[in-house]
């Protein structure tokens, strides 16, 4: 009897370290981990702003308008129906902004190029 009562907290405490023990492993792995991953941000920052300078393509820079009244005017233009033959479609209708200028599709239905395309040629 005097076996079987010093056995079970024995048990007990040798459960609760190795509970302990795996739990202080998981600990690690995941400070581990995120180490890996602050110090992984931090690289591919630092690269893609360096790789940044050497690419051919940089990003639009943001237009700065001079003339608010030539942007409403083009604003009203772009989206205006009457100016199409059959008074029903618009610029937008084919370069549709919300979608990049684009129709969104595959093939395009009405030959219709993308605005940034039309801009460079």
């Amino acid at each position: 009897m005097d076996k079987l009562c010093l056995s079970v907290p024995n048990l007990m405490y040798r459960n609760f370290n190795l509970f302990l023990r795996r739990l202080l492993i998981k600990v690690r792995t995941l400070i581990a981990l995120l180490l890996f991953i602050v110090i992984g941000a931090i690289a591919a920052t630092s690269a893609s702003s360096a790789a940044l300078v050497d690419e051919p393509f940089q990003p639009i820079q943001i237009a700065a308008p001079k003339n608010k009244g030539m942007v409403d005017l083009g604003m009203m233009l772009f989206f205006d129906p009457r100016l199409s033959k059959s008074g029903f479609l618009s610029c937008n209708s084919c370069h549709n902004l919300s979608m990049g200028g684009t129709e969104n599709l595959k093939t395009s239905i009405l030959n219709s190029r993308c605005l940034l395309c039309v801009m460079w040629s």
